[in-house]
């Protein structure tokens, strides 16, 4: 669990009247959405905790008034990866600490309402892109 973002108050010489922590919580895959959601409500228990779900609802509305359900998606993801950093001292008074994050997506995404389901995968550029100078290499030897 990572606190992403802290907000609050109005200047730096004024005591806030709230705090604002945002928590990215990567669970693991043999762990349920809900399972998720209780030990993130236990952690912060006697706090507001808003969750954002993977749920994606739209409806058609007429006058503030919803009319029609145009789009009911719920995703499952599988992300994992790992941070990569190291620590560069130039001088003895000076750190330069490059990181870098390398994840790997996989999931599926059904549309509940058309009863598709589709595969979330990673997209490879660099193999599509030498796939396609393959294939332009084979057609100019014909």
């Amino acid at each position: 669990m990572q606190a992403v973002g802290i907000s609050g108050g109005i200047a730096g010489n004024v005591i806030p009247d709230r705090c604002v922590v945002t928590v990215n919580y990567r669970y693991a895959p043999d762990k349920s959405g809900a399972d998720a959601v209780a030990y993130v409500r236990g952690v912060f228990d006697g706090f507001d905790v808003q969750v954002q779900d993977n749920r994606s609802l739209r409806w058609l509305a007429d006058r503030r008034t919803l009319t029609s359900q145009t789009r009911d998606q719920d995703f499952g993801l599988t992300v994992y990866g790992g941070d990569l950093q190291a620590v560069i001292e130039p001088t003895d008074w000076l750190e330069i600490p490059p990181a870098w994050r390398l994840d790997r997506v996989a999931g599926y995404f059904p549309h509940r309402l058309a009863g598709t389901t589709a595969p979330v995968a990673q997209r490879q550029p660099h193999r599509e892109q030498q796939q396609a100078q393959q294939q332009e290499g084979k057609q100019r030897e014909r």
